[in-house]
């Protein structure tokens, strides 16, 4: 059954980014959009959330919608959108790259990060960086939903399975 649910919200996803991507030229996602697509593939895992949960804006009390998705601010999203993401196992957790092995962590989200590193959704570049500041582009985006709905399912079968 989780199995299909991955199937169903992978299909979910590429339509969303496909359909996203056809309407802008732009390979770049927006904050708005984010909220968006997280909240729909994160549904089944985090019932009822909505973008609201997902997107929290800035000191202002802006949100910014149609402004460029950071990869910091993108990965903190998806850690809402999920209620948090499970402790990684097997090979999930031999690839998680602890949160204090990066050298650019923004100090506004080092907690939620913590648990998307922790997670093994990002790797980085491999020299200590993740580049929290550049632009996510929709590929990226939604390589990082792949992996999150494939780890969440991945750690629901560990659990039934004990």
């Amino acid at each position: 059954m989780i199995k299909t649910k991955l199937a169903s919200f992978a299909l979910l996803v590429s339509l969303l980014f496909s359909s996203t991507a056809a309407l802008a030229a732009d390979p770049y996602m927006t904050r708005g959009e984010t909220a968006e697509i997280l909240a729909n593939a994160a549904d089944d895992y985090n019932s009822g959330v909505t973008t609201s949960d997902i997107i929290k804006g800035y000191e202002d009390g802006s949100l910014r919608e149609d402004e460029g998705v950071t990869r910091a601010e993108f990965l903190v999203m998806l850690d809402r959108a999920f209620g948090g993401l499970p402790t990684p196992v097997g090979h999930n957790a031999r690839v998680a790259i602890p949160a204090e092995e990066f050298t650019d962590v923004p100090e506004w989200a080092k907690t939620e990060l913590s648990d998307v590193f922790d997670a093994g959704i990002i790797a980085g570049t491999g020299d200590g960086r993740f580049l929290p500041d550049e632009p996510v582009t929709n590929s990226q985006a939604e390589l990082f939903i792949q992996r999150c709905l494939l780890y969440t399912s991945d750690a629901a079968d560990e659990a039934r399975s004990v």
